[in-house]
């Protein structure tokens, strides 16, 4: 008997860590500034502020590319199962325009599995939303992320350009700055303020202009890809809309996902065949319903009673 279909959407508050670091950067960017005003321009010139707007802004720029690099790429605790299902979409990295220019930011490749009813517990447990497919049964899709070479590179490569661009910048956003009050003098408090918010703002395009250049040097050596693999080898397997599969790998709350569970990351993962010409769109093509796999994917790679891999 197939198990109790959970409700789509959201199931309760969502906690994204990655943006509450990055409101905590930010929070700390205000602060920095807040005090900036309130110090006497006088005095302000002499204990050097330029200096001191110019580093905040370029440090806590290289904290968010850090920050991106560690959600992308560091390990995360997570339960390590199997699913199965029919492949709904896939999404590949560095497919828009941010991820080029802001390398850091791209995300591992994805495939959206709209899962057997056996497997629907592994999408609702722990959950904060339940993505759904938009097929007329609104069947829960179990996004898995595949973890790419390219993507942990980029980050690696932005982090390194993001420190030497946020030190450049912050050299030439105090001396621009410093000279602009040297020049005009700090006959009002707005004249200083509009220099060190620009002290600021070179600081942080150099940092940006770094993790730029270093995010795309690091994706260019990065050996090639192999984010849908298939066997313990983890082989290249073009993996495409309307395969049946079964995946082996750790289950994750996702906040980049709106807390959703997202498989993170698939460890290995078994091709049955397909496309799948069961599905309601032209053709027999997605959208897919759960119950293409439930009949047409009985025997899937996943042991009974699906017990979780130690």
């Amino acid at each position: 008997m197939a198990d109790q279909k959970p409700s789509c959407g959201t199931q309760s508050l969502v906690h994204d860590e990655t943006l509450v670091t990055l409101i905590a950067v930010f929070g700390i960017i205000g602060t920095v500034f807040g005090i900036l005003k309130g110090i006497e321009p006088a005095i302000a010139l002499l204990i050097g502020t330029p200096a001191l707007a110019a580093a905040a802004a370029g440090l806590a720029t290289l904290l968010i590319v850090i920050v991106f690099h560690v959600d992308r790429c560091y390990p995360k605790e997570g339960r390590r199962t199997c699913w199965a299902g029919v492949i709904e979409e896939t999404k590949e990295s560095f497919t828009s325009a941010s991820d080029e220019i802001f390398p850091f930011t791209a995300m591992h490749p994805r495939v959206d599995v709209v899962v057997k009813s056996s497997y629907w517990d592994l999408v609702s447990t722990n959950a904060e939303f339940v993505k759904c497919n938009d097929d007329s049964r609104a069947s829960p899709i179990l996004q898995t992320y595949y973890h790419s070479k390219k993507v942990c590179a980029a980050g690696v490569g932005a982090v390194y350009g993001a420190a030497i661009g946020a030190g450049a910048g912050i050299v030439a956003g105090t001396l621009a700055a410093a000279a602009i009050i040297a020049a005009v003098g700090c006959a009002t408090i707005i004249l200083c303020v509009l220099a060190l918010l620009l002290a600021a703002v070179i600081a942080i395009v150099g940092a940006l202009i770094g993790a730029f250049a270093g995010g795309q040097i690091g994706k260019a050596i990065a050996e090639n890809d192999t984010p849908y693999g298939t066997g313990a080898g983890n082989e290249r397997t073009d993996l495409g809309v309307g395969h049946y599969v079964s995946i082996n790998g750790k289950l994750i709350v996702s906040g980049n996902d709106e807390g959703a569970v997202v498989g993170w990351f698939g460890e290995s993962t078994t091709l049955h065949g397909g496309p799948s010409t069961n599905g309601e769109g032209a053709g027999g093509g997605a959208p897919y319903p759960h119950t293409d796999p439930d009949q047409n994917l009985v025997s899937d790679a996943c042991p009974p009673p699906r017990p979780d891999i130690k």
